[in-house]
């Protein structure tokens, strides 16, 4: 989606988990939904906001890019064999949508299939 769906009293720990529970199979253990939120922090680089709330206009909280990754994260929890994703700079300043593209690169690198669109990017993106 191009503007963030998320729950703005939860940090981003809770978002994770509470996703990790609704996505994830039935027969994962709690165990591993632990571990797959946290693998998916630490790839998405969330690691330094994992307890900030996620904010929206009233409540302060995550940076435009940290809840565009969250966003992101949310889908990876499900472990997708191929990541479609339409516009995910839109609305972000220059320094932000190039940090998250440089994200979906390292992830590409790591062998993740992603697919996607970027509007009205710099040359540098």
């Amino acid at each position: 989606m191009q503007q963030d769906v998320l729950l703005p009293t939860l940090t981003v720990q809770e978002t994770l988990t509470y996703a990790a529970e609704l996505r994830l199979s039935p027969s994962t253990t709690s165990e591993e939904r632990k571990r797959v939120v946290k693998e998916v922090i630490l790839e998405l680089g969330l690691n330094n906001c994992a307890n900030t709330g996620t904010g929206n206009n009233v409540h302060k909280g995550c940076s435009g890019g940290e809840k565009r990754r969250m966003s992101l994260a949310v889908q990876m929890l499900a472990i997708p064999s191929v990541l479609f994703l339409d516009e995910m700079t839109t609305g972000l300043d220059a320094n932000t949508a190039f940090q998250l593209v440089t994200t979906l690169k390292a992830l590409a690198v790591k062998g993740r299939m992603i697919n996607c669109t970027i509007h009205q990017p710099r040359s540098e993106i």
